[in-house]
């Protein structure tokens, strides 16, 4: 918080953050109108700080419809309509103008590690979203458990089951018997997971193996074997809505501690990386 973060055209920080009770308050005070939030649901109130940095010789706009929030809960919500206390933010900015103002969320009580995910509405370039933090502990990067689920723009990911050692490597026999053994000193992980498209795009999304890796407390990287997979393989084409679950193959070295699945759909973007503890 307070840190200022940048793309081409803006640098952006957070000035002040108000949860819960404070920041309905806060809110009522704007609005007598303004309702309360959703059952187990709570308000979150974000002063934020934005200056032009474009080199153009014209204005440029930025609003609070640019942010979304998220937190430990993997949710991205969506910004809500309510009449924010003065000064609300949104802006046309020439080159070198700043600008401050509230802009408001609604988010599960229970969940922690709050940040900002910021996109341009109209922007098509992965390159210009950020993420800033509302509070302590806020971390894309820390592993759910087994069970729970975790969600990108497009796509909710859920580890269901996980098999290693020889009982790994007899499902793989199983699967086809021309699958090789593992190579020296590495053991195959037999992992069932559950995927549902949550994405925007009218369109398809496909999803498969190729992107999962696995990751030990000793910081290496196992990319997933070649393979056949056991039945039913995660290879799918899914709408707006649909689910399929199936199972990936990958591979670790033999005891490797707190093993995590890496889920990385994209090698031309990090912003959808997440991360699901398989121990």
């Amino acid at each position: 918080m307070g840190e200022d973060v940048r793309t081409d055209a803006w640098g952006m920080s957070v000035v002040e953050v108000f949860r819960g009770e404070e920041a309905f308050d806060m809110l009522v005070e704007a609005n007598s109108y303004n309702e309360s939030p959703a059952d187990g649901h709570e308000y979150v109130l974000v002063r934020l700080r934005a200056h032009s940095l474009s080199r153009d010789d014209t204005f440029d706009d930025i609003w609070e419809s640019d942010f979304k929030a998220t937190g430990n809960e993997n949710v991205l919500y969506e910004r809500i309509s309510l009449v924010e206390p003065e000064p609300r933010f949104g802006f046309y900015l020439f080159p070198g103008g700043s600008g401050e103002g509230y802009a408001a969320f609604q988010v599960r009580v229970e969940d922690t590690g709050l940040i900002l995910r910021y996109e341009p509405l109209f922007s098509f370039d992965d390159s210009d979203i950020r993420y800033l933090a509302l509070e302590d502990g806020a971390d894309l990067s820390s592993p759910v458990a087994i069970g729970e689920t975790v969600i990108t723009e497009d796509l909710e990911v859920t580890v269901l089951e996980v098999v290693r050692g020889d009982r790994a490597m007899e499902m793989a026999t199983e699967a086809n018997q021309f699958n090789d053994e593992p190579d020296e000193d590495m053991e195959y992980v037999q992992v069932r997971m559950r995927v549902r498209n949550i994405g925007n795009s009218e369109g398809p999304f496909d999803v498969n193996g190729s992107s999962f890796n696995t990751v030990s407390d000793q910081g290496q990287i196992w990319r997933p074997p070649s393979m056949v997979e056991p039945s039913p393989e995660l290879d799918a084409t899914l709408f707006l809505g649909g689910w399929f679950e199936g199972w990936v193959t990958l591979q670790a070295g033999i005891g490797a501690g707190n093993l995590v699945l890496i889920y990385e759909p994209s090698s031309f973007s990090t912003d959808n990386v997440r991360y699901l503890s398989l121990e």
